[in-house]
């Protein structure tokens, strides 16, 4: 009988939505991140030192990417301000990424047309290339950024931070 503790003495971590936060970031953001630097590598190729550099970015974002999911896992006391920096990176290295490769396809004409890979309109184009990943951005950010703001898990883990 002596094995088996009571309810209140066991000391578990509630880690419940920042873990959502880390295997979202680590699934959704990594695959993100190397797609879009992929892509504007394809765009900016002709111009070696912007394709070299937006590689070098891209690369950075997905080590702040891992860094960041590892600090939120451990629920580091300090976890709360880098998700919040990721965040504001997130928005910046995405936001630009989608707006250069919407200019490049828009002026790209054949992506217009009947065929099975084609928009049948500009205003598709735009959608499905602009619009519907920049909403995707910044309904995650602000979402994730008021959780982190609001909860009351990440003011205690704040709390520990201003206590030591």
């Amino acid at each position: 009988m002596d094995d088996f503790s009571k309810p209140y003495e066991y000391n578990e971590e509630k880690i419940g939505l920042i873990l959502l936060f880390v295997i979202m970031i680590v699934s959704i953001d990594t695959f993100l991140g190397l797609s879009l630097t992929v892509q504007a590598y394809g765009v900016l190729k002709h111009i070696p030192a912007l394709a070299i550099g937006y590689i070098v970015l891209g690369t950075l974002f997905v080590l702040l990417i891992i860094v960041t999911a590892v600090i939120c896992y451990k629920l580091k006391p300090y976890l709360v301000t880098l998700s919040k920096v990721y965040l504001l990176v997130r928005t910046i290295f995405m936001a630009c990424s989608t707006i250069m490769l919407f200019l490049f396809d828009v002026n790209n004409k054949s992506l217009i047309g009947n065929g099975p890979n084609h928009y049948k309109t500009v205003g598709e184009l735009t959608f499905s290339i602009l619009i519907a990943p920049l909403a995707y951005l910044l309904l995650f950010t602000v979402a994730w950024y008021l959780y982190f703001v609001k909860s009351k898990r990440c003011k205690e883990i704040t709390n520990k931070q201003a206590n030591k």
